[in-house]
């Protein structure tokens, strides 16, 4: 199992180990994706990295969109903004949590 850490003064237990999934959504079709991310996840990697930026954004979320619909409460999800103003900034980050 990978380890896990506290993040910061969070109180939030994650693995040391994060799964970005930018390659996932631009070279894995759908059925490979979730069977990694969820082999990941068995192994304990609890950390999924996404952004908007990301080729295959749209896809890496939607393939991780099926992972959290069963194991959400196990999975740390971070992804990142780089809008300018914090009213776009809020918007998009509204829309990742769909």
């Amino acid at each position: 199992m990978v380890p896990t850490r506290l993040l910061g003064k969070t109180g939030e237990r994650i693995s040391i180990l994060g799964f970005g999934t930018a390659a996932a959504g631009t070279r894995l079709n759908l059925k490979e994706a979730v069977r990694l991310y969820e082999e990941a996840l068995n192994l304990g990697v609890t950390y999924f990295d996404t952004a908007p930026e990301f080729a295959g954004y749209g896809r890496a979320q939607e393939q991780l969109g099926y992972l959290l619909r069963e194991r959400r409460k196990e999975v740390f999800l971070v992804t990142k903004c780089y809008e300018p103003h914090g009213d776009d900034a809020l918007k998009l980050l509204q829309q990742n949590l769909r």
